[in-house]
């Protein structure tokens, strides 16, 4: 009960989690105050670049922190769960040694408190992998607002008006830049960690 419960909040890792939300755009940024278009004859700087997204979220040392931390938890979850797990088992076990010894009425009290106690640590459990789960989220919500931030300052610095995901362009050429490095440089930079506020 409790180790399909914590696998089931606390599924993946912190990179596909931060990933999986950078990706979801095939547009990483559009910056305002795009370069306008020049006159004709003009040499043009790019209007487009890309970015490994994946690539950024992988080697992101604050992603890599946040996963240090999911790690921890989820040792420890699951080593409390299973001790609450054990303790369940122990007393259906007796509760059921005794059903031939006790009166119908005092069996059916016991049982009911045993269910009690059942439903009260599959409250606790939920509660406190909601509580986690919402941790995590703001965690990573913090890195995905400075992904963001950092490609969008790329690329008006370059003068581009629009950054794409690595994984949806069928085709860049010589003259398409790719702004990976710059956005993991700077990202690592503004934001080599992030503390998960655990409840």
């Amino acid at each position: 009960m409790t180790r399909s419960r914590l696998g089931t909040s606390l599924r993946g890792t912190a990179v596909a989690f931060i990933a999986m939300a950078v990706l979801t755009s095939p547009v990483a940024a559009q910056p305002e105050g795009a370069a306008p278009t020049p006159s004709r004859g003009e040499r043009t700087a790019p209007a487009v670049a890309v970015v490994d997204a994946q690539l950024v979220t992988q080697k992101s040392l604050a992603v890599q922190s946040i996963q240090r931390q999911l790690d921890a938890q989820r040792a420890e979850l699951t080593k409390s769960f299973s001790a609450q797990e054990e303790s369940l088992r122990q007393a259906e076990q007796e509760l059921a040694r005794q059903r031939l010894s006790l009166e119908p009425d005092a069996f059916e009290t016991q049982r009911r408190e045993f269910e009690q106690k059942v439903a009260e640590a599959r409250r606790a459990i939920q509660d406190r992998t909601r509580r986690l789960d919402i941790s995590f989220n703001e965690a990573r919500d913090k890195v995905l607002r400075t992904i963001n931030d950092v490609v969008a300052e790329v690329a008006q610095e370059r003068g581009v008006g629009l950054v794409v995901r690595r994984d949806v362009v069928l085709y860049q050429g010589e003259a398409t830049p790719d702004i990976t490095d710059i956005v993991l440089q700077r990202l690592n930079a503004k934001l080599p960690q992030v503390t998960v506020n655990l409840p």
